[in-house]
């Protein structure tokens, strides 16, 4: 009887030992490896101001600003950035003024070719309804043409120099928060608030960084 209980005893045993053997996990997390889920950002550099623009409108940390109010803030907190403003500000607004300019001199160039071109239409249908007995007045023709061909072109020049002023003078005007941002950054670093789920061999823990 007590031989048949010592083998039950160790024929459980062995069975135990087994599902313990076939339950251990594949990999084991050593000191050396950890596993870090970041769960908090940090938070806005209070020292630094941000400076954004949308569709042409200056924002300081979401309120909308002037132009005027722009130069002054990074005239005083950002030379290069300043400089960049001052310089793509005024070519901005040139460029625009130079393409309305050749804008208007191009329509009122059209203008005057489309009379020429209608009284040179309406001359012809006179004298052909007249047998050749209307003359029309050529030298009017000519100015109608000549002045609207003049400034036809003189608009296409201007609407054609007016592209890399607004182009260039946008890119250093609106570019210039991106020098403040990043210049401000590099001059006031924030230091940087994690907090990290942590494994290693004495457990799971939540580790605080900065």
């Amino acid at each position: 009887m007590k031989q048949i209980l010592t083998i039950i005893i160790l024929s459980l045993a062995t069975t135990v030992a087994a599902q313990q053997i076939t339950t251990t996990p594949d990999t084991v997390i050593t000191e050396s490896e950890a596993l870090e889920e970041p769960i908090l950002e940090p938070a806005a550099n209070p020292a630094c101001p941000f400076l954004d623009t949308e569709k042409g409108q200056y924002y300081l940390d979401g309120n909308p600003i002037s132009n005027k109010e722009v130069e002054e803030f990074l005239r005083l907190n950002d030379p290069d950035a300043w400089q960049s403003y001052k310089v793509g500000n005024p070519m901005w607004i040139s460029g625009w003024c130079v393409l309305g300019a050749g804008a208007v001199l191009s329509t009122v160039g059209m203008g005057y070719l489309v009379c020429g071109i209608g009284y040179t239409t309406g001359s012809l249908f006179a004298i052909l309804l007249t047998a050749g007995q209307y003359e029309p007045d050529s030298e009017m023709i000519n100015r109608l043409m000549v002045t609207g061909g003049a400034l036809s072109i003189a608009g296409g020049v201007l609407t054609a120099a007016s592209i890399p002023l607004i182009v260039v003078g946008g890119i250093k005007k609106f570019g210039a928060h991106n020098i403040y941002n990043d210049n401000c950054q590099k001059q006031h670093p924030q230091p940087q608030l994690e907090l990290a789920l942590q494994a290693s061999s004495n457990g799971l823990g939540l580790a605080l960084r900065f």
